[in-house]
């Protein structure tokens, strides 16, 4: 069985409310996303030593998942990254297709009572909030 890394970083630098100087993000993370049937996943043993990582409700598999989500705090000016092994069987047969890889990020808003007139922030709609690689 072949293993692979999969890394990724965020950074976030924007401007918020002078009363917070963080973020929650969701970062959902999809292995071959382009195909119906995946051919590549985690090992549940694996996400367990990772904080705040959940395996999806749309996952195909719970012990062997190929859809993970974690919930990140981030400071401004802060990078958060993450790695996480990749498995896949040799047993495959599309061995011509690249695998795909998503992943996704959303902001996660916070709860009003926690900050009476507090004003979400603005993502930049310029930038992509999936990003892939094969």
């Amino acid at each position: 069985m072949a293993c692979e890394k999969l890394r990724y970083c965020l950074r976030y630098d924007g401007e918020l409310d002078k009363r917070s100087d963080s973020v929650d993000l969701k970062v959902r993370v999809r292995l071959d996303a382009k195909a119906d049937s995946p051919r590549a996943f985690f090992l549940r043993r694996d996400l367990n030593t990772k904080k705040g990582v959940t395996v999806d409700r749309n996952s195909q598999s719970k012990d062997f998942p190929d859809v993970i989500e974690q919930r990140v705090h981030m400071r401004r000016g802060q990078e958060h990254c993450e790695s996480h092994d990749v498995y896949v069987p040799d047993s495959i047969r599309d061995k011509i297709n690249p695998i795909v890889i998503a992943v996704n990020y959303t902001y996660e808003p916070r709860e009003s009572r926690t900050f009476p007139g507090y004003f979400e922030p603005a993502l930049d709609t310029t930038l992509p909030q999936t990003f892939t690689t094969e």
